[in-house]
């Protein structure tokens, strides 16, 4: 069924096939059985499509579709799976769900369903292993009093030095310098002909993630430091 959605121009979707879709996330119990996984990712890239293109979907299935999929993105990464394939397909869960809130993020008809989710964004946060699952670059982390509560609020916290923080810390230095304010511009496009979109969207982040360590180091290296009076 999925394959065929795919095959259907987005401007031929009516309000009961989106309602649909939605309605699969939503039931979907048992995200890991079989290939559940990638049937939700393909649906998810679907939805995604229809948010970047279509206004009338974000008027009136925006701020439904938001809570949908950051709820499947919290039920996804609190998921213990083995090595292998296992854990490539939960991943591509993963990264179907931030690329739709990212999108998201670049419309205001949809970003105010983003923002408020605290606990959320804290959870996500601490639940992180393996590839970067930037989700502090969404709007959801667009707030510094809720960047600040991921990093001191809640029952879990994060480990001082771990990668997750480093990220949260530097996203808060950029909010507040208004640094970057476009950071959804760079996004890597999944949809070109004969792309491989999850090993496409995992690549753009291990390189993205090279990058804002680079920034890092030149403006903290020696060169930045003006010598003592």
């Amino acid at each position: 069924m999925v394959e065929c959605l795919y095959s259907v121009p987005l401007a031929d979707f009516d309000q009961e096939e989106t309602s649909t879709i939605l309605r699969l996330l939503s039931s979907c119990k048992n995200i890991g059985a079989g290939r559940t996984e990638l049937v939700l990712a393909k649906l998810l890239f679907l939805l995604t499509r229809l948010a970047q293109e279509q206004k009338s979907f974000r008027a009136k299935f925006g701020e439904r579709a938001v809570s949908e999929v950051a709820e499947v993105l919290v039920r996804n990464q609190a998921r213990v799976v083995h090595e292998g394939e296992e854990r490539e397909e939960k991943l591509a869960l993963s990264l179907a769900c931030l690329q739709f809130l990212k999108v998201a993020s670049r419309h205001p008809d949809m970003r105010r369903a983003l923002l408020g989710r605290d606990e959320q964004l804290r959870r996500l946060l601490c639940l992180e292993e393996g590839v970067a699952v930037e989700v502090e670059e969404t709007w959801m982390g667009r707030d510094v009093g809720t960047l600040v509560h991921a990093v001191t609020g809640g029952s879990e916290t994060l480990a001082p030095y771990s990668l997750v923080c480093f990220r949260l810390l530097q996203r808060i230095a950029d909010v507040l310098m208004n640094f970057n304010v476009e950071e959804l511009a760079d996004m890597v496009d999944p949809f070109r002909p004969g792309v491989d979109v999850i090993e496409t969207l995992k690549e753009h982040y291990r390189q993205k993630f090279k990058a804002r360590k680079q920034r890092e180091r030149e403006h903290w290296g020696p060169a930045s430091i003006s010598p003592a009076a």
